[in-house]
């Protein structure tokens, strides 16, 4: 595990993504397609996506993001 036993016990995992429209077809994790769906931001060129990644984070706590334009990207958990 990445955290040391005992000191976590995060078990929910996520990225928030933001990224060009244009380019969201692209963007993958550890080469995947995510799961769920960009949804495009109202008057803007952009999209969102929030992809739980809790289940792919209990066997390999790092990803590999990648996408043909630049994003952003927050990644964040929940637990005790």
């Amino acid at each position: 595990a990445w955290v040391p036993t005992g000191q976590s016990n995060v078990n929910q995992c996520y990225l928030n993504i933001i990224i060009p429209t244009a380019a969201a077809a692209s963007f993958r994790i550890n080469n995947l397609s995510p799961q769920g769906t960009f949804v495009p931001i109202a008057g803007t060129s952009f999209s969102y996506l929030q992809e739980n990644v809790s289940n792919i984070s209990l066997t390999n706590p790092i990803q590999q993001l990648r996408a043909d334009s630049s994003f952003s990207c927050i990644a964040y958990g929940y637990g005790s």
